[in-house]
């Protein structure tokens, strides 16, 4: 008996043990440690992560990095906390998302690097996990590095312009360019400052930076070889230290191709119709567009080579005489002809006759009548209008503004062959293109030599002029009294007929040594 109740004593003891035990085992607290779940996490370029610390450089960024405690096989409802110090949360911001760290850090504008300290927490009932103390380390400043860029998707520019590898082509027309300035620069906020570098040599060009804006304004060109320059743009900063590199750009524009010399009139009002101390009655304004005039009458040589004879006089014949009796007709043929063989679009429209009738002796004779539009996209050869020819004789915008009474010069001889100076062996003579002095444009010979036939007719006596401003005028739309104008005098005249302001006008069908002719093109 006693035995018995020694064994149930001691499995009461036992008992006792084992639900002691499982008691304190249902009480100890589950333990973990937070850590960063590294392999799955999102960081800056060039950043580093370990269990301890992260490092960025100055440049900063944005760390994505999931967090874990050990414990997750469990059901448990974990908060996560984070904390900062607070003198370095204005470079350092770090959140909590979840089970997720989110850690920004500023771009640096320290010299040096700087650190900081993230404390993590988690808490979850019926547990004990250990915080973790995050080193953050950021480098001293980057300075931002990049490049000028030019936005070419962006650019204006006329249809004969191109930019490529560097270098902008652009043909003798030239034309206003507009292209938007860039960098490469990874932050784009940076406030950034251009300057602009154009050689002094360059005077066939203007250039500005605007707003962000390349703007380059090409002048036409009648120059025989190319124009090409180098412009460079520089960028800084303005409020930070950048490293941007230098951008260069070559300008080029193709050289101005043409049979004969030619200059550009730039377009301009003036008053047609005044002379030095002297206006005619018809004087008024009137505004003319840019173009291109032939330096030279047109001489013999060429004229030969491009309508097949020479029908000048004999008395006066060598290649570089201006060709002579030549009537309009034949004038404005000849335009139409050399267009075509140097590929340019011919200005003239050969549309009926001019019929001339012979109040004298009877008879009509009748030329081959050509028709000019100053609306149509022609670049060909035409003879100059009355307005066209006396802004050119006059020098264009600068000699109107200090008129000369002949063409470059108050002294007649000086500038033009007329009675008083032509003479050879005697007899009033033409002479060879080019052997006086040119006037501010460097045209030869608009006062005296030969005449020049214009496009437009001619008027009768006592006719009234519009005297309202004008633009690009050509004259009467009608054969009004069977003449067409020509300017200038000629070799075997008095002066007032080489004054710059004179009109004349004569039959279109005349033929005659005193009557020649020169070419202008529209720039287009």
């Amino acid at each position: 008996m006693k035995v018995y109740h020694l064994l149930n004593t001691c499995l009461a003891l036992i008992a006792g043990c084992i639900m002691f035990t499982s008691c304190s085992d249902d009480d100890d607290p589950l333990k973990g440690n937070i850590a960063l779940s590294i392999q799955n996490m999102t960081s800056p370029e060039g950043a580093t992560v370990t269990q301890n610390a992260l490092t960025v450089d100055g440049k900063g960024g944005t760390f994505s990095i999931p967090l874990t405690c050990g414990l997750e096989d469990y059901e448990l409802d974990i908060t996560y906390t984070v904390a900062v110090p607070a003198k370095d949360a204005a470079w350092c911001k770090a959140t909590i998302a979840g089970n997720k760290l989110n850690i920004e850090i500023n771009v640096s504008k320290d010299a040096q690097g700087r650190s900081t300290t993230a404390t993590l927490t988690a808490v979850a009932t019926g547990t004990e996990i250990a915080p973790l103390e995050l080193t953050i380390n950021q480098g001293a400043k980057v300075t931002p590095k990049g490049e000028i860029i030019l936005k070419t998707d962006q650019m204006t520019a006329p249809a004969n312009a191109k930019l490529e590898g560097g270098m902008l082509d652009i043909s003798y027309v030239g034309g206003d360019v507009k292209i938007p300035v860039g960098t490469t620069l990874e932050d784009q906020t940076i406030d950034i400052e251009y300057a602009l570098t154009v050689p002094e040599s360059a005077k066939w060009f203007t250039a500005d930076l605007t707003g962000g804006t390349l703007n380059i304004r090409i002048s036409p060109t009648a120059a025989k070889s190319d124009n090409t320059a180098e412009l460079t743009i520089a960028a800084t900063g303005k409020t930070e230290e950048t490293e941007i590199s230098s951008l260069h750009l070559s300008v080029k524009q193709a050289k101005f191709n043409s049979s004969m010399d030619m200059v550009v009139v730039e377009g301009g009002t003036f008053k047609f119709g005044e002379g030095k101390g002297y206006s005619q009655s018809y004087t008024h304004d009137v505004t003319v567009s840019s173009f291109y005039i032939a330096t030279t009458e047109i001489t013999q040589k060429l004229y030969k080579e491009i309508m097949g004879e020479n029908p000048s006089d004999k008395k006066f014949t060598g290649d570089n005489y201006p060709v002579n009796k030549v009537d309009w007709s034949k004038a404005c043929e000849f335009c139409n002809k050399l267009s075509e063989k140097e590929g340019l679009t011919p200005a003239y429209k050969q549309e009926g006759t001019i019929r001339i009738e012979d109040i004298w002796f009877g008879g009509v004779t009748e030329i081959p009548n050509y028709i000019y539009d100053p609306g149509t996209v022609s670049n060909g050869y035409r003879i100059p209008t009355s307005a066209e020819w006396e802004f050119a004789a006059k020098g264009g915008n600068e000699g109107c503004k200090n008129l000369t009474v002949f063409s470059g010069s108050d002294n007649y001889s000086e500038v033009g062959w007329w009675q008083d100076n032509s003479a050879i062996g005697g007899n009033a003579s033409l002479h060879e293109v080019a052997q006086l002095k040119a006037n501010q444009l460097g045209i030869y010979d608009m006062s005296g030599n030969v005449g020049e036939w214009c496009y437009d007719y001619g008027v009768p006596y006592g006719y009234e002029y519009p005297l309202e401003p004008e633009t690009d005028p050509i004259g009467p739309a009608e054969n009004l009294n069977d003449s067409k104008i020509y300017r200038g005098g000629y070799y075997s005249t008095y002066d007032t007929k080489g004054k710059v302001y004179y009109t004349d006008r004569m039959d279109p069908t005349t033929t005659d040594s005193t009557i020649g002719f020169r070419v202008v093109r529209t720039i287009k």
